[in-house]
């Protein structure tokens, strides 16, 4: 019953897997969300539930930063080494 509400509000396994997996291909690369969604062919609105959880798992880090213009300012993600580990060894609780 809950499992559906779950997949609602954090996304699929399979979604935050492929996250991570765009992530892990440039480690050291900070990526926005548009990047992402683009080079996982996602829409933009189905990764940022996926993302948080992530990010709340340790996988994922994330922070601000100021555009060229320095009027405006948008979150940038990286893999941390955890997240990287994760997909070397894989997890058997995705669906957590």
């Amino acid at each position: 019953m809950f499992r559906w509400l779950f997949k609602k509000l954090f996304g699929p396994a399979d979604l935050r897997e492929k996250l991570l997996r765009v992530l892990a291909r440039e480690p050291e690369l900070w990526w926005g969300g548009l990047e992402m969604a683009r080079a996982a062919e996602v829409p933009l609105g189905r990764i940022y539930p996926s993302i948080i959880r992530l990010e709340n798992r340790g996988l994922v880090q994330s922070e601000w930063r100021e555009r060229e213009d320095f009027v405006t300012r948008r979150r940038l993600y990286q893999i941390t080494p955890d997240g990287v580990l994760a997909l070397q060894f894989g997890l058997d609780d995705w669906e957590d």
